[in-house]
């Protein structure tokens, strides 16, 4: 009986499938203005296709977000239209 109590619960682990990050980016973004970080916090609600480690909270405050490469074109055009200052920590993070 036990050993079927922990097959069960280990069952749904096992057939899990392992989630993969291929091609997605870590940008940092350094919002130097006030409508830079009103913009991000937008994003870090709508959270599509974007994933904020660092959420934003102020102007001049480092801020980390995950991209997926669906949303990663679309991002970088968004930051380049509103002149948020951005680096692309790593191209791919599933490497």
């Amino acid at each position: 009986m036990l050993l079927k109590l922990v097959l069960i619960g280990v069952l749904p682990f096992v057939l899990a499938e392992k989630v993969r990050y291929d091609n997605y980016a870590l940008y940092k973004l350094h919002p130097s203005a006030e409508d830079h970080v009103d913009f991000l916090r937008d994003l870090y609600e709508e959270s599509d296709g974007l994933d904020f480690w660092i959420p934003p909270v102020r102007k001049d405050e480092y801020v980390s977000v995950v991209a997926s490469p669906a949303k990663r074109i679309e991002f970088e055009h968004s930051l380049k239209k509103r002149s948020v200052t951005y680096e692309v920590m790593l191209q791919d993070i599933q490497q």
